[in-house]
């Protein structure tokens, strides 16, 4: 049941619901069974008292947040957005216990990894290419994807035009995986699934699966495949920034036939681009003459507008919608989706890393941003130990590092562009990466535990 948690996550609607009790229910049994666990998942007093600090900081900047939110045509309730901040923090800490118990050793990260690929493709199958074909034309899969989607997929309040017809890919025709909406996927499948692919792929290991070839290569095609479905901005740049970090992190050799892979790549975009019309349209849709932006840009600017207000303590957690408001340059709101959505039902915020900035402050991401770039050069020494260890190296971990990596580098630029960071999936990889990296060093403890 555990190895199949991170797979479950896709399932936004359903896990959101259900995700506390299932994780929780999970540890529970374990330290039933093993109650000698149960120090390893107790934070220490020094965590313990910072985040503590952290959650009262984020009390006070609610209090002195919500005189001017009780101004807004939906105010936020102060219970509301405090449980919002602790529920972010228990979830923080179960995924931290997951971590602790169920992967300590490197069969256990095998099996997972193993496992939630097999999710993954399960998932593709029943969900995935169904809204592929829809998203095609081919609408066979309407009334399937339609009574699943009535279940299982998460929807936007007050966003009857993206379900209007049953389901996002039905009404709209762009592929969702059953999230809120189509840039939620692709940042979903970039962060969490195509890096895991791709790592096994340049640390060319065998441990997960004996012919690896035979099954990552076309995972990570048939992935490419489904950003460009989702037909959206964040899904194009996704691929780019994929790319990228794939040349970045492999060796000389597949360096080079990755580039003849990527100039073959151009020419046929180039020609599908000139000589197939569909091609032509989402390009330019959704890249090169992209309308509708007015939201998304000036949603920004009223981000680092609220953050510049309120640097300190921000705004406090779900209080940045008024504050977005306020600051939002009016040459952004003459627009349908400004006019009878975000005016009514409150701003939402459309950046995770201003929007992190505007609703902490300083005095969360300051500390934030210290213990990720400390983390991101842990991994640097990692890599480099790594190398110096030539043929003796072990491949899984390697693979991991370098899914870790490009994981990071894709959050690092989609976090500008992306909202809904603080997702299960998110935190599960993450502390999936270093927990293993713990593992992979544990004789020499030369990689940093969590405590």
């Amino acid at each position: 049941m555990q190895f199949l948690l991170l797979p479950l996550t896709f399932l936004s609607k359903f896990f959101d619901v259900y995700g506390f009790f299932l994780v929780f229910l999970v540890i529970l049994w374990t330290l039933f069974k093993r109650p000698e666990d149960i120090p390893k998942i107790i934070p220490s007093w020094k965590t313990f008292i910072f985040w503590s600090v952290m959650i009262l900081f984020q009390f006070l900047a609610m209090l002195l947040s919500f005189p001017f939110s009780a101004k807004a045509n939906i105010p936020i309730g102060m219970f509301k957005s405090f449980s919002l901040i602790l529920e972010e923090v228990l979830m923080i800490w179960m995924v931290y216990a997951f971590s602790k118990l169920f992967i300590v050793s490197k069969i256990d990260a095998v099996k997972f990894i193993r496992w939630a690929i097999y999710g993954y493709i399960l998932y593709s199958f029943l969900v995935i290419v169904p809204e592929v074909f829809i998203t095609l034309g081919f609408h066979f899969f309407d009334g399937y994807i339609n009574f699943l989607a009535s279940i299982f997929e998460t929807r936007w309040t007050g966003r009857t035009d993206f379900y209007g017809l049953g389901s996002y890919v039905v009404t709209q025709g762009r592929v969702n995986g059953f999230e809120g909406e189509s840039p939620v996927f692709a940042n979903l499948l970039g962060v969490v699934y195509i890096p895991i692919f791709i790592g096994l792929i340049i640390g060319k290991d065998h441990s997960v699966f004996k012919k690896p070839a035979f099954i990552l290569w076309p995972l990570v095609i048939f992935s490419m495949v489904f950003l460009l479905m989702a037909k959206t901005t964040t899904g194009i740049l996704t691929i780019i920034f994929l790319y990228i970090s794939w040349l970045f992190f492999s060796n000389s050799k597949d360096r080079r036939f990755l580039l003849f892979m990527g100039i073959i790549g151009l020419l046929i975009i180039g020609c599908s681009y000139i000589f197939i019309n569909p091609v032509h349209t989402i390009l330019n849709q959704f890249l090169f003459q992209k309308q509708g932006t007015s939201n998304r840009i000036g949603g920004t600017i009223g981000l680092i507008l609220t953050f510049l207000s309120k640097p300190i303590f921000g705004t406090g957690q779900g209080f940045a919608g008024y504050f977005i408001n306020e600051n939002v340059p009016l040459w952004s709101t003459h627009n349908w989706e400004y006019q009878y959505i975000y005016s009514k039902l409150g701003y939402p915020v459309l950046s995770g890393l201003f929007g992190a900035f505007a609703q902490y402050g300083l005095v969360i991401m300051v500390p934030f941003l210290f213990f990720f770039s400390k983390y991101i050069f842990n991994l640097s020494a990692k890599r480099k130990h790594y190398f110096n260890l030539g043929v003796r190296r072990d491949d899984f971990y390697f693979s991991m590092l370098n899914s870790s990596e490009i994981t990071l580098f894709v959050i690092i630029f989609s976090s500008i562009l992306s909202f809904d960071l603080f997702k299960w999936s998110i935190f599960f990889i993450l502390f999936f990466y270093w927990r293993i990296m713990y593992l992979s060093d544990i004789k020499n403890k030369k990689f940093p535990e969590i405590n």
